[in-house]
């Protein structure tokens, strides 16, 4: 997967309440073609907001507070390219269907 500054994407990096439906996860990994990364903190920006509070006043270093993240599972693809490709061109078809639903 390519970002829209034209950056090769090598992995998914994940948090919030919806971490928590795994087929979402696998489904995303498999969708792009990435692994999907799950950290053990659920809500990793507030996790983030400590940690450069943490930094700042000099209670730990950068490095210290990068070795507490913690990565719980990784959700590798596994769908074959073609369903992948097919079920993405359907959702896009979706997208482009449910534009302009309401004027």
């Amino acid at each position: 997967i390519k970002s829209t500054a034209n950056l090769k994407v090598k992995k998914l990096s994940v948090d919030g309440g919806l971490t928590q439906n795994h087929f979402l996860m696998q489904f995303q990994a498999d969708i792009l073609g990435i692994p999907v990364e799950l950290p053990q903190i659920q809500e990793m920006t507030a996790f983030g907001a400590a940690g450069m509070a943490g930094i700042t006043s000099g209670f730990w270093s950068k490095e210290e507070f990068q070795s507490l993240k913690k990565i719980k599972h990784i959700f590798n693809p596994v769908m074959e390219k073609e369903t992948s490709d097919k079920l993405y061109s359907n959702w896009k078809r979706a997208v482009s269907k449910s534009l302009n639903w309401e004027e």
